[in-house]
C-alpha cells in the first residue's frame, strides 16, 4: 500500500489505516503487560497519561483519545512496518 493510502482515514471514521494500526499495537501491548504483571504477581506498568485508569471502563474512550494523540504524527514507517514486530510466545497454563 502507498503511504496516501496507509494515511488517508477512511470515512465514516476520522482515523487512517495508519491509525488503527497504532491503536491496536497500543492495546495489546497493555495487555501483554498485564499478563506479564499478572504472571509475576505484579501491577501492570501502564503506559497511559497518569491522569487516566485503562483498568475503569468509564476511561476508555479517554484511554483512546490518548492513544490516538501520542500516535497520530507517528511516521508510517513506525505504526506500519509489521515485519519489526516480533511474534509473541504462546503463555500455557504451566506457565503460572
Amino acid at each position: 500500500m502507498s503511504e496516501e493510502q496507509v494515511t488517508t482515514p477512511h470515512l465514516p471514521s476520522t482515523w487512517s489505516l495508519k491509525d488503527t494500526i497504532a491503536h491496536l499495537w497500543a492495546w495489546q501491548q497493555r495487555s501483554i503487560a498485564r499478563l506479564e504483571a499478572a504472571a509475576l504477581e505484579q501491577e501492570p506498568n501502564s503506559q497511559v497519561a497518569s491522569d487516566l485508569d485503562p483498568e475503569s471502563e468509564g476511561d476508555t474512550d479517554q484511554v483512546n483519545a490518548w492513544i490516538y494523540a501520542t500516535y497520530r504524527d507517528c511516521p508510517v514507517q513506525g505504526t506500519s512496518n509489521l515485519e519489526k514486530v516480533p511474534a509473541l510466545p504462546r503463555i500455557g497454563a504451566a506457565d503460572f
